[in-house]
């Protein structure tokens, strides 16, 4: 008699297990069902676009948070030591201060360099001999 209990003690704890999990399967199709008349399938290049948008995005930043080669800190130890362009100079050894440059503030070290060096004018040197 009671292995006859413990059977059906097992059937109802089988039943109720197949019953949550029919449960849960109600609510993933209910949740399918609604997605599915939300999205609109004309819309799905849409929203693929964007996630492949929001991909690139994202590795770009993770690139940009990569540490610089040792070719590249070397080339930032030497704007720094450089007098040309002053204003390189500062951005370069506020760089250095950092324990870690990352590729972000490398081409940010970069651009500044190329914008101060096409502002700066440099004028041929005057020969007094040669008139006007």
């Amino acid at each position: 008699m009671t292995i006859l209990c413990n059977d059906v003690d097992l059937d109802r704890s089988t039943w109720s297990a197949n019953g949550q999990l029919r449960g849960i399967m109600f609510k993933s199709t209910r949740l399918y069902q609604k997605i599915d008349e939300t999205i609109s399938w004309q819309r799905m290049p849409y929203i693929t676009v964007a996630v492949v948008i929001c991909c690139v995005f994202i590795y770009a930043y993770a690139l940009l948070k990569v540490s610089v080669s040792d070719q590249q800190y070397q080339y930032v130890v030497t704007v720094a030591h450089q007098s040309q362009y002053p204003l390189t100079q500062r951005l370069a050894k506020q760089a250095l201060r950092q324990p870690k440059i990352d590729q972000g503030t490398y081409f940010q070290l970069v651009r500044a360099y190329e914008r101060e060096r096409k502002s700066i004018q440099t004028y041929p040197a005057l020969d007094p001999t040669k008139p006007k």
